[in-house]
């Protein structure tokens, strides 16, 4: 579980006018766990990272649509889940598909090879 921010509203509505140290301190309150349940999912601490920093981003660039029914944590962790499965899906999910473009264009991967 993620660490309890006793000024967690106080933090979101800074983020959310734009304040990127408010956004890093709720993101440090429930990076571990949130890094725990990706890796149970994608099976792998690089996928897991990966995934967390995608879903990350994603929570960044749509604060403003954060609409506070749940904690940030709770937010979070529903996005880095949706972007595990995305990772693990059969149909090659954006994961891989940026890590496979990645490593062809550096040679290190042959034609249909790939890790989420």
């Amino acid at each position: 579980m993620a660490k309890y921010l006793p000024n967690e509203a106080e933090l979101v509505s800074a983020a959310q006018a734009g304040d990127r140290e408010a956004f890093d301190t709720l993101m440090s309150s429930c990076y571990q766990p949130t890094l725990r349940l990706a890796v149970g999912i994608v099976r792998n601490r690089e996928d897991a990272e990966d995934v967390l920093q995608e879903a990350m981003v994603k929570a960044y660039f749509n604060l403003k649509q954060f609409q506070r029914n749940s904690r940030f944590y709770t937010w979070i962790v529903r996005i880095a889940i949706n972007e595990a499965l995305i990772c693990e899906s059969d149909s090659g999910g954006r994961a891989r598909g940026w890590r496979e473009a990645g490593e062809a264009r550096r040679g290190k991967l042959g034609a249909g090879v790939g890790v989420c």
